[in-house]
C-alpha cells in the first residue's frame, strides 16, 4: 500500500509537470505572437519602393489621364465684381 506522503509527493509531481507543459506551450504560443508584431517590411523598403514604383506610376497616370470637360467658354472681361463671359450657357447671374 502506498502511503499518504507518497500519494502527495505522486500528485504534485504531475502537478509541476502539468504546468511546465502549459508554461512551454504559453512560451510557444508567446514567440508566435512575437512574430506576428514584427513589421513585416523595413521603412528603407518601403521608400524604395514608394520612390522607385509608386511614384512613377503615379507619373504615367498624370500624363495619360485627361479630365472631362463639361462645360467650355471664355471670360472677355473681369471689373468691379462683374465679369462678362460668352460660351458658357449654364451660367446664372448671383452675388459672389
Amino acid at each position: 500500500m502506498v502511503s499518504e506522503e507518497h500519494r502527495h509527493l505522486y500528485v504534485s509531481r504531475r502537478i509541476v509537470q502539468g504546468i511546465l507543459r502549459i508554461s512551454r506551450a504559453f512560451a510557444a504560443d508567446a514567440k508566435a505572437l512575437d512574430e506576428l508584431r514584427k513589421p513585416k517590411f523595413t521603412s528603407k523598403y518601403l521608400i524604395n519602393h514608394v520612390s522607385e514604383k509608386l511614384i512613377p506610376a503615379v507619373k504615367e497616370w498624370e500624363k495619360q489621364y485627361q479630365p472631362p470637360v463639361i462645360h467650355l467658354g471664355r471670360v472677355l472681361s473681369v471689373g468691379d465684381g462683374i465679369a462678362r463671359i460668352y460660351g458658357l450657357k449654364s451660367v446664372q447671374v448671383g452675388w459672389v
